[in-house]
């Protein structure tokens, strides 16, 4: 669980690192000058829309399906103590397998679709540039030219951003990898990664479309005290 890349959160202006596990404790050694440690806050939206998903029926189904599961009763009781939330594929088949490892302000959900495995990263735990010092701003996708035609048609990739936009997902981002494909964005006020570890990196399960409409379909298992 220590193969974690370095996320840049920009939200009001401000770029702040996330990362996880042994990664962040790298960056605090090895970094000059020092970032400062810092966490994430939700926002007044974020609260809300934390709120609205807690009073999803498909959520309260995927708890009381970890609920009356014996062997998932200590993994349900994690998830709700972590102070981060913790979101979860909406199959009760893949979270009754899941493996759960909570952490300071952060966690890791590892699933396995058929194919893949898929680890859920979720933190509120940032570093805050030093005074003086400001991080490069990430390289938005590259806007597609205009077509002069009466319809035009998105991309499977830009459909899937588009709903995820709709469902809460705020700077949805994909990056290629040796082992498949990353997925991060925002949500609840915290920086979750998706990372897909593929049998088959050229297959449609592991493109980044699909990757995206993986995440969108995330939904709230516990957690955010």
């Amino acid at each position: 669980m220590e193969r974690r890349r370095l996320i840049i959160l920009t939200a009001g202006g401000l770029s702040v690192l996330v990362a996880g596990g042994l990664a962040l404790a790298q960056v605090a050694r090895t970094a000059r000058p020092t970032p400062v440690e810092t966490t994430l806050a939700p926002s007044r939206a974020d609260s809300a829309a934390l709120a609205q998903a807690r009073q999803s029926p498909l959520a309260a189904r995927l708890q009381t399906v970890l609920a009356n599961d014996q062997a998932a009763v200590a993994v349900l009781r994690q998830i709700e103590a972590s102070d981060v939330p913790v979101i979860g594929p909406p199959d009760p088949a893949l979270l009754r397998t899941a493996r759960f490892y909570p952490g300071e302000r952060q966690y890791t959900l590892v699933v396995r679709p058929p194919g893949q495995i898929v680890e859920i990263f979720g933190s509120t735990r940032a570093f805050r540039p030093p005074e003086g010092v400001t991080l490069p701003r990430p390289q938005q996708p590259a806007s597609p030219p205009p077509v002069a035609t009466r319809v035009i048609r998105q991309t499977p990739l830009a459909a899937a951003r588009a709903e995820g936009q709709t469902r809460g997902l705020g700077d949805i981002r994909t990056e290629r990898t040796e082992y498949g494909v990353d997925v991060s964005f925002s949500r609840f006020g915290a920086v979750y990664n998706v990372s897909f570890i593929c049998d088959d990196r050229a297959s449609l399960e592991c493109s980044d479309a699909a990757a995206v409409q993986f995440a969108n379909r995330l939904e709230l298992i516990g957690g955010g005290q």
